[in-house]
């Protein structure tokens, strides 16, 4: 008895970790998308972005435009339900003070007051991309071109093309030395971390 009792339970632990485990269980397909977020997804995320129905929420000037402007630029993708994201906000607005560079935003979020009382709140000075509508502006959706896979994400443009990415709290918090090395940020601007 005791030998079956044995094989009815690692019948069920092989099972149960094969439900987990198979190529379409959520674990394996986020798991998946984390790894397989390259430099090269976001160049076809970025090449897919209409950028003539994109402005910012700030003043309402063109994205298009901007990205013409600049050779170089950095995008941050957030959002303020992200508590993530609001672990670097503190290195996001140094570096929107102090890079050579521009940086600009494209936030996730879908509620206007409370984007407000947070750029408020935090003292943010980066310009946040969203979509044109009837009424002015909305929030980006996070799908189609826009499905960032993870955030925080920082990319690093230039001429159109990504040329490095950074992706979670821990690789952000590395972008001023980063920038510093690459001579895109003023020395004496690296944070302060608790």
């Amino acid at each position: 008895m005791k030998n079956k009792l044995n094989y009815v339970v690692v019948a069920v632990v092989f099972f149960l970790l094969g439900m987990v485990l198979s190529p379409s269980a959520p674990l394996v397909k986020s798991i998946r998308k984390k790894f397989l977020y390259t430099r090269g997804v976001a160049q076809r995320l970025y090449n897919k972005w209409d950028k003539d129905d994109l402005i910012f929420a700030e003043d309402e000037k063109s994205f298009a435009e901007f990205s013409r402007e600049n050779e170089k630029f950095i995008v941050y993708f957030w959002a303020t339900w992200c508590p993530y994201c609001r672990d670097v906000t503190d290195v996001i607005n140094l570096i929107s003070m102090d890079a050579e560079i521009p940086l600009v935003a494209l936030t996730f979020d879908d509620d206007k007051k409370k984007l407000a009382d947070y750029r408020s709140e935090k003292e943010i000075n980066w310009r946040n991309i969203v979509k044109k509508s009837d009424s002015g502006w909305e929030f980006v959706k996070r799908e189609n071109q826009y499905n960032i896979p993870l955030i925080p994400s920082v990319w690093l443009l230039e001429n159109g093309k990504v040329k490095r990415i950074f992706v979670g709290s821990d690789k952000i918090k590395e972008i001023p030395d980063f920038l510093i090395n690459e001579n895109l940020m003023k020395s004496g601007a690296e944070p302060i971390f608790d």
